[in-house]
């Protein structure tokens, strides 16, 4: 939730560390460790295989709509004074000062 209200972004790495991403791989292993997950995924029970990625999909479509709901407030929020007040205080290089508006 940190990032999504401080905007802070995070590395790889850390991204790793907390869970957010389970594996990470150089560029140059991606394809060959994609490949290896992909068989050891064919090898388990068909029919356990088919009804996790059904509850994956019903979870991804709550985010969907969840992402919607984000878009649209953030639709809102280009029309207001703090998002010209953000843009023109990292220009400054100097702390925001937002009011709500």
């Amino acid at each position: 939730m940190d990032l999504l209200l401080t905007g802070r972004t995070m590395t790889s790495e850390e991204a790793l560390q907390k869970g957010v991403i389970q594996h990470l791989y150089p560029q140059e292993f991606l394809k060959e460790e994609t490949l290896k997950l992909a068989r050891e995924i064919a090898a388990n029970a068909p029919l356990a295989v088919k009804v996790a990625k059904k509850g994956i999909q019903s979870y991804l479509k709550t985010l969907q709509s969840q992402l919607r709901y984000e878009a649209q407030g953030q639709g809102k929020i280009f029309k207001t004074h703090d998002i010209v007040e953000g843009i023109d205080a990292i220009r400054a290089k100097r702390a925001p000062e937002f009011k709500g508006l």
